[in-house]
């Protein structure tokens, strides 16, 4: 384990837990909880308060189907339209995915892209995460 989480911020984490698993079947509720609590575990609870539980549960549910398409050592990247799209902000707004080998500086340089574009981040999450492709939601 990489250190104590926060209190507050594994409450925020377990709200967006509960959002991810809700509708479900049972059998594939522990391994989405094992993932949204490892995709956000290094979120800050600021940014985590910022956004609602269920937005945040339906970016980490689409990112983990995303991720699902991998293959080996192949970088994933898309741009996808913002997950709620009857919100105020969603026309201005998208999700950038990316999954990839662990690759130095990668967040760095997508970030400074996109800054040279004059985008605006307004959230980051960065999970490094090991990974089982064999437990992918069978069953």
């Amino acid at each position: 384990m990489l250190g104590k989480i926060p209190a507050a911020r594994l409450a925020l984490i377990e709200k967006i837990v509960a959002s991810a698993t809700r509708k479900l079947p049972r059998s594939k509720r522990p391994l989405v909880a094992e993932f949204v609590r490892a995709f956000f575990r290094g979120v800050a609870e600021e940014d985590l308060r910022a956004h609602q539980p269920a937005d945040l549960a339906a970016a980490a549910l689409a990112h983990l189907e995303f991720g699902a398409q991998r293959k080996g050592s192949q970088v994933l990247a898309e741009i996808a339209p913002a997950l709620n799209d009857s919100a105020a902000i969603a026309s201005h707004r998208a999700l950038a995915r990316v999954v990839a080998p662990d690759m130095p500086f990668l967040v760095d340089s997508i970030g400074l892209v996109f800054s040279q574009m004059n985008i605006a981040v307004h959230l980051i999450v960065h999970p490094v995460l090991t990974v089982r492709r064999d437990r992918w939601l069978r069953g």
